[in-house]
């Protein structure tokens, strides 16, 4: 079973990669600012349960969710990471807690976003699906 109507599923992947975008020139570490939203934002987890109101929020709405004060200021103005990047670990990560029902805090515990970047290079070329179930069966299928 999803984590919610399978309608506001393109709508959150297209506005979460907006957002890792937005990150990415924030000034702010990316890894960081993505594991602060995926576990201390209250829209994400509203998100996660299906809120329809917090499915509904706007990216400033959501940019604002995140406290960047607690996310440590990059030197490297986050050279590592480019959009291809973001956008496969935002599809990642929204399809994995949408399909599974995880919620977006267990998912980022589980798999960190620097641990998700090295499963990029086996796994970009298989459909999201594919590549969701693989994780799912390597990080989570155990602990159901």
């Amino acid at each position: 079973m999803e984590a919610y109507d399978k309608l506001y599923l393109n709508n959150n992947i297209k506005i979460t990669k907006y957002l890792f975008h937005k990150f990415i020139s924030s000034g702010h570490d990316f890894f960081g600012c993505v594991r602060e939203y995926m576990e201390n934002s209250e829209i994400r987890a509203r998100r996660d349960e299906g809120n329809w109101g917090a499915l509904n929020k706007g990216i400033n709405q959501i940019l604002n969710s995140v406290d960047f004060n607690r996310i440590p200021m990059t030197q490297d103005e986050n050279e590592y990471m480019d959009s291809i990047l973001s956008d496969w670990i935002a599809d990642i990560y929204v399809f994995l807690q949408w399909k599974y029902c995880i919620s977006s805090a267990e998912i980022v515990r589980t798999i960190p976003p620097s641990k998700l970047c090295e499963f990029y290079n086996p796994l970009h070329e298989a459909s999201v699906s594919n590549a969701c179930e693989k994780l799912y069966n390597r990080f989570f299928k155990e602990k159901t």
